[in-house]
């Protein structure tokens, strides 16, 4: 609390979001060699339908930062619609 004001914490934006979660994919790519890592495919299930659902397009647009960061390196499939399961289900598979 400053002058009566109570402080908010920092909001971490999406861009910031996008970038630092392509970041740890692209340096979780690069701890193999190239010949050993390959092609390395994330999958990102979402609760929404597929289409210009706010979900969805964020899940499109770090499918395409990640791919484009990595060089091809990183591939994310995306699960719309709770595809692979719905909630703590879907974080526990594997």
């Amino acid at each position: 609390m400053t002058n009566g004001k109570v402080r908010q914490p920092d909001m971490l934006n999406r861009r910031a979001f996008i970038a630092g979660v392509g970041a740890l994919a692209a340096a979780g790519a690069a701890c193999r060699s190239r010949a050993e890592r390959g092609v390395t495919i994330l999958r990102l299930s979402h609760s929404m339908t597929a289409g210009r659902t706010a979900l969805h397009v964020l899940a499109d647009t770090f499918r395409e930062y990640a791919e484009q960061a990595t060089g091809g390196a990183v591939r994310i499939r995306i699960f719309p619609s709770g595809t692979l399961g719905q909630g703590i289900a879907a974080d526990d598979e594997e």
